[in-house]
C-alpha cells in the first residue's frame, strides 16, 4: 500500500526511537522523507535506513532550535521534491528532573527544543506550504504527560502540554487556508 505515494514529508528527531520509527513508517506508505537531527550521524543513519529499503530520504542535521535551521530544512525538501506535504514535529531533549532539582537552564533547553522547535519548523514548512499552494498536515508528537503531568520530569511535561494549545492555535491560525 503506498497510501502517500508523492507526498513530502519532514521529520524533526529522526533518532531510531519514536522519529525514526515514524519517519520509516511514512516511507514505507510511499513518502519522501527529509529527516533531521541534532546529531548528524542519526539523521544520516535515518535516511540511510529508508533509502536501503527502497524508499526516497536525505538527512539534515541541525538544531531545532536554529530559525536557520528550519528554513534550511524546509527549503532542501522543496529543492529536492518541490513542495512539503507532512510536517512531523517529533524533536526532544529529554532530562528527567523535578521542579527542585532541574537547573533552570536545562529547563528553558527543554522547553526550547518542544516550543520553540515545533513553532519555528511549523512557521518554516507551513510558509513553505502556502507559498506552494500545497494542502499538508503538521503532526504535534505529544505524551501522556501533556495532559496529566508526571512527579521528577517538569520540563518534558510542561513543553508537552504547551504543545496542545500551540496545536489548536495554529490549527485555527491556518484554517483559512484550507488543512
Amino acid at each position: 500500500m503506498n497510501r502517500l505515494a508523492d507526498k513530502v514529508a519532514i521529520v524533526t528527531g529522526a533518532s531510531p526511537n519514536i522519529g525514526g520509527t515514524l519517519a520509516m513508517g511514512l516511507a514505507a506508505e510511499g513518502a519522501r522523507v527529509l529527516c533531521t537531527d541534532l546529531s548528524p550521524s542519526v539523521a544520516e543513519d535515518c535516511a540511510a535506513k529508508i533509502v536501503a529499503q527502497g524508499g526516497e530520504a536525505i538527512a539534515i542535521a541541525g538544531d531545532v532550535t536554529d530559525p536557520a535551521h528550519a528554513d534550511e530544512a524546509a527549503a532542501a525538501a522543496v529543492d529536492c521534491w518541490g513542495k512539503i506535504d507532512l510536517l512531523v514535529n517529533n524533536a526532544m531533549f529529554f532530562q528527567q528532573q523535578g521542579v527542585l532539582t532541574m537547573p533552570y537552564e536545562d529547563f528553558r533547553r527543554q522547553l526550547d527544543v518542544i516550543l520553540g522547535g515545533s513553532f519555528l519548523f511549523t512557521r518554516a514548512v507551513a510558509r513553505t506550504m502556502i507559498e506552494t499552494g500545497t494542502a499538508g498536515s503538521i503532526v504535534n508528537v505529544l505524551s501522556t504527560a501533556a495532559w496529566q503531568g508526571q512527579p521528577g520530569n517538569i520540563g518534558y511535561s510542561t513543553g508537552k502540554s504547551g504543545l496542545v494549545n500551540f496545536t489548536r492555535s495554529v490549527a485555527m491560525e491556518l484554517a483559512e487556508y484550507g488543512w
